[in-house]
């Protein structure tokens, strides 16, 4: 999430195939999708904008709001109705492995929905009233990080336990993902693997936005570009980005990888990342959510949700 989410075609043009790391190197189109392309859906009732994104197994988007104000669509975003989730604004969307909805706040705690995101109910045992990103572990546990802290429960029901060794003073995480059973926390002050009891810092460092698994490889997007960990180690793949900051990640079933940027919509194959313009450039594009069944791409644009039918 961002954020982070379920396992969620597009015609591609075969530039060559090769293996790199378990990697088919498929790469996108080398013409640009014009802006055209793109679709506003129906207006959000918000002049605030687009902070999270997620879809539910049975097909529901949902998107939170900076405001505090959350909408659900049915119909691929033909639809957006309100719902009451928080009075505060939700820093992060989780799909649940049982199929439940859940929501971190700035500032009430954590919120579960499992009728698709219409009601919502408030966890009274949320380690902090401000959570900044939640993720769920490959043993089922819930993983949250507050401005306080980092904490883990092994059910919603259950004690959160703080783990801290390692950590600096004052971080803050802004991702938290399981890739292959390891934890990765993407934070203000780079990124951290949890081992169990304690962090170990990664070579990567800087601000990181959101994290994204890539074929059990894990991507993280920050505001100086893209980073790969594979068994090679870290690689900067951030080719033709020139820079621009990149807010999300998302990867659509045959391997290509989309960036949300703060000029637009960027996409690659996932061999050589030779990153190509892909429409709604000159905008900030905040979160990205891929729809498998629909074969479209949600793009969270200030205040603004937009789609593209990937063909």
């Amino acid at each position: 999430m961002k954020v982070l989410f379920t396992t969620f075609t597009l015609i591609v043009f075969l530039l060559g195939c090769s293996e790199r790391d378990g990697f088919s190197d498929i790469q996108a189109p080398q013409l640009p999708a014009p802006d055209a392309e793109w679709q506003q859906t129906s207006m959000l009732d918000s002049d605030n904008a687009v902070t999270a994104m997620t879809l539910n197994v049975n097909g529901y988007l949902i998107a939170g709001i900076e405001d505090g104000d959350s909408y659900r669509s049915k119909e691929i975003g033909e639809d957006w109705r309100q719902i009451p989730v928080s009075p505060v604004a939700i820093s992060d969307l989780l799909l649940l492995s049982d199929g439940q909805l859940l929501a971190s706040t700035f500032g009430a705690g954590l919120y579960t929905s499992s009728d698709n995101g219409l009601s919502w109910s408030r966890y009274l045992t949320s380690p902090r009233n401000s959570i900044f990103t939640i993720a769920e572990t490959s043993s089922g546990s819930i993983a949250a990080a507050s401005p306080h802290g980092f904490f883990i429960a092994s059910s919603l029901n259950d004690e959160w336990i703080e783990y801290a060794e390692g950590l600096p003073d004052g971080i803050f995480f802004r991702d938290l993902l399981d890739v292959n059973g390891e934890l990765f926390g993407g934070s203000s002050n780079g990124i951290f693997r949890f081992e169990g009891i304690s962090w170990i810092a990664e070579p990567v460092t800087g601000t990181i936005q959101s994290l994204t698994n890539l074929n059990g490889n894990l991507l993280a997007a920050t505001g100086s570009g893209i980073f790969l960990r594979s068994n090679n180690g870290w690689q900067n793949v951030t080719a033709n980005l020139d820079g621009i900051p990149v807010n999300d990640l998302t990867v659509a079933e045959n391997g290509i990888i989309y960036a949300a940027t703060n000029s637009g919509v960027y996409r690659s194959g996932s061999a050589s990342f030779n990153w190509q313009p892909f429409g709604l450039s000159s905008r900030i594009a905040r979160v990205l959510q891929y729809h498998p069944q629909r074969n479209m791409l949600f793009a969270g644009v200030e205040r603004r949700v937009f789609r593209l039918a990937l063909e």
